[in-house]
């Protein structure tokens, strides 16, 4: 069954350069996965033997979540750094917080393996005290 899109209010902000070099790894930061990401200069070297995964830089709190509560998006504590595959699952569980599930949200970013603990913890330092049961 199709199930419509989730309105996601508030204004896309581009995430700042300087943020995105801070927040860049050699691998995905999701326990379960640990991809490593190929630059197209490895690639150029290996053609065809090897796998570029994409690297991209995740907010574990929704930028457009945040910026409904006036809240800054781009703090070092909310990036990850993420393969493209984990960063598809974590924006369908990102829908729950938009449905105002924030129940189903943090059980969804913990069955993907995301990192709860932190999630919870930046919420809770920019004032979203509602994530603090996930600190325990």
């Amino acid at each position: 069954m199709h199930r419509p899109p989730v309105e996601r209010p508030g204004d896309f902000t581009v995430l700042p350069h300087k943020m995105y070099l801070a927040a860049k790894r050699a691998r995905c930061q999701i326990p379960d996965c640990h991809a490593v990401y190929q630059s197209l200069k490895s690639y150029a070297s290996h053609p065809g033997r090897l796998t570029l995964v994409k690297q991209h830089i995740h907010h574990l709190i929704p930028r457009r979540y945040l910026h409904q509560y006036a809240i800054y998006e781009h703090y070092q504590g909310n990036l990850l750094s993420v393969c493209a595959t984990c960063h598809g699952r974590a924006k369908i569980v990102e829908d729950r917080l938009f449905l105002a599930d924030l129940m189903g949200f943090m059980e969804g970013m913990r069955r993907i393996n995301f990192p709860v603990r932190k999630i919870a913890a930046f919420a809770c330092s920019v004032g979203l005290t509602e994530f603090q049961r996930w600190l325990i």
